[in-house]
């Protein structure tokens, strides 16, 4: 049976003595009590209220709460620490609510009722409370202090992943009991987790192999990028290294675990961004850290990873394509295909010869039937646009269809105007696929 169960069950008997129905209000129903021994707490709950006991009861309990989180919260770790105001509002909150958990020697002192309202009163012996939060807060300490000394040793030892964690579950555990003296064999164990979590990423870095290379576009590529990552001059093992291009374009190895020494290789496979200067950014990956109570969050959010930068000199090859046609029957879109091919780096030609890669372009339209609209009658029909890219070997670089899109247009339209809204809607979609279809085309 819980303390606040055995109390309730106590003021319930209370209840129940048979009294003076609305007897003089005795002095603490106005005048709080004051002890140099003890802490008092008055609840009072109005008679209408189903659980007016319960509500008076927990009034009571938080009223002396309140004392004892006043009392201890100046000295208490977070306000030893410079945070914001919002994190100080979460924290006293947080006393509050961990100070109500653990009053150790609560006893009812007296009750009282009238007409409207239903009183009662407790009292706290300071010093069976003393005694009692003092274990508590060993308990507590052992506890952090245990994660601290794990977390310690996977950090002499390299492991950041594992000393990462530690430190945040020995947060976890001591985030509640921030108000209690959580020394422990001379440690002050979260002042030690927190400046602990805040420095495991002290004097770590990110290194390259080279910080400039050079790259041409569009072609297949097997570049490897060594990266080291270190701590103190040690390497780090297991750590989750990601890449991703900041500037332009192209593909990359996107994450790496570092091995034994603290190297991890990259390999760069295409650049297909049209700057002349790109580059990509190493760093830690996020999901590395372990998330500690919101308390902290502000605390540490100065914490700052280590990058590296990659710089790409683009050797910009421009591709000759040559254009031709099979089944053109929506002639418009060939020109505008030759536009976004030009967008990305490759000129049209007209001499077949002169061409490095050949683009073959289809484009269909059938007509469909009747649809019966709110407006009036339109006519249905289904539009197909095929794009083959290929090399001066015939090898297949790029098959990219637009399969059956439905076009609607008025009954009444012409051929011109039917060719035109099939043109429109095919387009929409190959303006927003094919450009990141041709960034994909390796050239050898």
């Amino acid at each position: 049976m819980t303390i606040k169960t055995r109390l309730f069950l106590l003021a319930s008997i209370f209840v129940s003595i048979p009294t003076l129905m609305f007897a003089r209000a005795p002095q603490w129903v106005n005048q709080r009590p004051t002890s140099n021994h003890e802490w008092w707490g008055v609840g009072m709950a109005p008679m209408n209220d189903a659980d007016h006991v319960k509500t008076a009861t927990q009034n009571a309990l938080k009223e002396i709460a309140q004392q004892i989180s006043s009392h201890v919260q100046s000295s208490s770790f977070l306000y030893s620490e410079e945070v914001d105001y919002r994190s100080r509002e979460v924290y006293q909150q947080q006393v509050l609510i961990s100070t109500q958990e653990y009053l150790i020697g609560l006893s009812i002192y007296d009750t009282y009722q009238d007409k409207q309202n239903y009183y009662i009163c407790y009292r706290l012996n300071k010093l069976d409370y003393e005694e009692g939060i003092r274990a508590k807060a060993r308990e507590i300490a052992q506890q952090g202090y245990a994660y601290l000394s794990k977390a310690q040793q996977a950090l002499s030892e390299g492991n950041l992943q594992s000393a990462n964690s530690q430190y945040a579950k020995g947060l976890e555990v001591v985030e509640p009991w921030l108000f209690l003296d959580l020394t422990y064999q001379g440690v002050n164990v979260p002042v030690e987790l927190y400046y602990g979590y805040y420095s495991v990423f002290d004097g770590i870095s990110i290194t390259l192999s080279e910080n400039t290379i050079e790259a041409p576009t569009f072609q297949s590529l097997n570049v490897p990028i060594q990266v080291q990552v270190q701590r103190g001059g040690v390497g780090l093992p297991n750590i989750p290294i990601i890449a991703s291009f900041i500037t332009g374009s192209g593909n990359i190895s996107g994450r790496v675990l570092s091995n034994s020494s603290g190297q991890a290789t990259f390999y760069l496979t295409q650049v297909s961004g049209k700057t002349n200067i790109q580059q990509i950014k190493f760093s830690l990956e996020k999901t590395f850290l372990r998330s500690i109570p919101d308390i902290f969050q502000n605390a540490v959010r100065k914490i700052s990873l280590p990058e590296a930068m990659l710089t790409i000199q683009v050797k910009a090859q421009e591709m000759k394509a040559f254009l031709y046609a099979k089944e053109n029957m929506l002639p418009t879109c060939m020109n505008q295909i030759s536009s976004i091919l030009a967008n990305e780096h490759m000129t049209a030609v007209t001499d077949r010869s002169a061409a490095t890669i050949f683009v073959l372009i289809s484009t269909i339209y059938r007509y469909q039937g009747i649809v019966k609209g709110d407006l009036g009658d339109l006519s249905e029909y289904s539009a197909t646009l095929r794009v083959n890219i290929t090399d001066n070997k015939d090898r297949v670089l790029l098959a990219y269809p637009v399969e059956d899109i439905r076009v609607l247009v008025e009954k009444s339209a012409n051929q011109s105007q039917v060719q035109s809204q099939c043109t429109k809607e095919l387009m929409k979609r190959v303006r927003r696929e094919l450009p990141n279809k041709l960034k994909s085309l390796h050239i050898d």
